[in-house]
Order: structure tokens, then sequence, then C-alpha cells
């Protein structure tokens, strides 16, 4: 007698094969699915934090990145879905002005291309010293202080006692800073000679005003006049486009950025607000009329500031006169940002390569053409959110 069969038990069918396949199939869709709507992938998180920023200044606004991963062990592999590969960098070699140097240079070649750059800089200065041109003349006089102060320095306080350039006058003058009496040639020197040639610059006028060699009275004058003055330029920034356009033929980023770097160390410490220390100090402030006058003289720098260091003496001043904290905060928010940028952009911690290079030499250049806080600004409002 044939026993009976029930209906799951088909002959020559293996249930339990079955069942491992519907399981198996189960979970390969499932997994599929997970990944294709990326439940497993890492996601970043952009938090933007608002900083205290005045109307004006918000376009420049820092955004902090908050940035979230998941464990990189609770990330499942997927090889059907490979990570790309990021494309190598050009060499360093392709953007420097050696072409025979090592295509990926280790420390030592690193460090002889750095070294060449820096031998470049120094016959690109030379150059620059015996130019026909008055303005690159002066430049490269101004950059070699370091190495010949004073011969360099007399040389340019008399090429300015003849010139009718105010940038000359300018380089002149802050060469001479602090040497009027150790040197007959800064003791021709004077700072009218500028403001007469620049009668708009504040900059010129407070440099009338700081001078110990101008009687009180006129400089309270200068001073008044610096505070209806339309703009505020040093001249300090140009200092980027002067030597970028004397270049030698035939350079590279490194040797453009190496000279750049020079550069940005002559104008660390070019301050032009000096005057204001003493004309808007906290013994000058009380008096009424002078109050006016600086309330005047730190909008103007608030607004027109060629350097972050004008943004701080324009909240000083505010400070000390009794600005709202929003405007002191915006003016103490924005010069935190733009330090901080430029500390990002500048002072970075990788390796030298080419990209890194072309961003550093587009700055310095919108520096030179705009001033800093200007193109400080402007980088950090196209920068990645």
């Amino acid at each position: 007698m044939r026993p009976t069969r029930i209906w799951f038990d088909t002959p020559g069918v293996r249930w339990r094969l079955v069942a491992g396949i519907v399981v198996a199939a189960t979970l390969l869709l499932t997994v599929w699915l997970s990944y294709d709507r990326e439940l497993w992938t890492a996601r970043e998180v952009v938090v933007a934090v608002a900083p205290r920023l005045a109307p004006a200044a918000s376009a420049a606004s820092a955004v902090r990145r908050v940035t979230w991963a998941a464990p990189v062990a609770s990330m499942p592999v997927a090889a059907s879905r490979p990570l790309p590969v990021a494309a190598p960098a050009p060499s360093l070699q392709a953007c420097s002005g050696d072409p025979a140097g090592p295509a990926a240079p280790d420390d030592a070649g690193l460090q002889a291309l750095e070294q060449r750059a820096r031998d470049t800089v120094d016959r690109w200065v030379a150059a620059m010293q015996t130019s026909g041109d008055d303005r690159a003349r002066a430049a490269g006089w101004l950059l070699g202080l370091a190495d010949d102060a004073a011969a360099l320095r007399d040389r340019l306080a008399t090429l300015a006692a003849a010139s009718r350039d105010p940038l000359v006058q300018a380089y002149a003058l802050r060469a001479c800073r602090g040497e009027s009496a150790g040197s007959s040639a800064c003791q021709a020197l004077s700072p009218q000679g500028w403001a007469q040639l620049e009668p708009d610059n504040a900059a010129a006028w407070l440099a009338v005003a700081g001078d110990p060699r101008v009687d009180p009275a006129a400089q309270l004058d200068a001073l008044q006049r610096a505070a209806g003055a339309g703009r505020f330029d040093t001249h300090a920034a140009a200092l980027h486009a002067l030597t970028q356009a004397a270049a030698p033929a035939g350079i590279g980023d490194l040797e453009r950025v190496a000279m750049a770097r020079e550069v940005r160390s002559a104008r660390g410490d070019w301050l032009g607000t000096e005057a204001l220390r003493v004309h808007c100090s906290a013994f000058a402030t009380p008096d009424p009329n002078r109050a006016q006058v600086c309330e005047r003289v730190a909008d103007l720098l608030a607004t027109r500031a060629q350097s972050v260091p004008d943004l701080l003496q324009a909240r000083e001043i505010g400070q000390r006169l009794g600005w709202p904290d929003k405007r002191l905060d915006a003016l103490r928010d924005e010069a935190d940002a733009l330090v901080a940028f430029e500390r990002r952009s500048l002072e970075t911690n990788e390796a030298p390569n080419c990209a890194a290079l072309a961003r550093q030499k587009a700055l310095f250049a919108d520096i030179g053409r705009l001033g800093e806080v200007a193109a400080l600004r402007q980088a950090l409002q196209r920068a990645p959110r």
C-alpha cells in the first residue's frame, strides 16, 4: 500500500534548498534597497551659525561646519559600488619655474624647490631696485630694507623728495618711520607732500597728524582733514600688484606665491593709524569737538578699511565713544572671521600642490587690486559653505 503524500511533499523538490534561496534573496534585496537609498551612507550635517555682523558685513559671515559621520566599522562594504578615486594632483614641478625639478619631490627635493623659489625672489627684488620705473624701484627698496636698511631707506627718501607720485611718498614715509632723526634724507621728507598730492586720502592726513615735527595745531587740523576725507589708503596692498607686474619671465606659481608671502611679511606691521592712538585716546575723546572728529575717522575706517587692523582700530575708538554693542560686536566678529579665513587659506599644514598655490596666488592678486579687507570679504563670500 502506497503511503499518502501531503501537499508540500512533492517528489523531486528539495524544500530546504528552496527555503534557503528565498531567505537569501530577501536579504540581498533588503541590502540593495538600503544601500540604493543611502541609508548607510555617512552624512554631513552643516549647521550655519550666523555671527553677530552688521547688515553691511553679512556677506562675509563665517559659517561654522559641524560634521558627523557614521563610524567606519558600522558601514558595509559594497563591492559593486566602489568609491571614486581622486585624480592625482599636478606635480609641484608643473607649477614652479624649474621644469627640471623632480616630478614628485621628496622632502629634500621639496626643500630644493623652495630654496630656488627664495633665490628667485631675491633676484626679483634686486631687479626691481634697478628698474627704470619709480614705483617698482620704490617697492624694491622697501622690500630690501631688511638687508640694507640705511642705504635703501635714504635712496627711497631722496627719490620721494623729488617725486610727485603719492605712492612713492607713502613708501618713503613708511621706510623712514622712527628714523627721521638719524637720516638727513628722511628729515627732509615731509608727510605734507603726500597730503597735498592726495587731499582726499585720510591716510595721508593721519601721517601729518602723527608727525612729531608738526606743531599741535597743525596736527589737529590734519586730523580734521582726515575726518572729512573720502577714502583711506596707505598703498600697502599695492605692493602685491607692483611686485607681480615686475615678475621675471618664465616663473611659476611657486615663485609668485613666495614673493607674495614676502610682501605680506613686509606689510604685516604697516599701520596708518598711529596718530589716532594719541589724538583719539581715552584722554582726548572727552572733549566733544575731538570726539566728533574721532568718530568721523572711525566711521571711515569701519567702512573703508584696507586691513584688518584698521577695523580693529575703528572698534577701539568706537568703544571709547560709546558705540552700540551690536556695532562693536559686528566689527570684532568680522575681523575674527577674516583673520581665521586668511589663516586657513595661507597657513595650511598640507604639502604644497599646484591647486593650493593657484588659490593663494589668486587671493594675493585680489589683495593687490582691492585691499586686504575687501579681498578677504570677497573670498570668504565665495568659499564653500
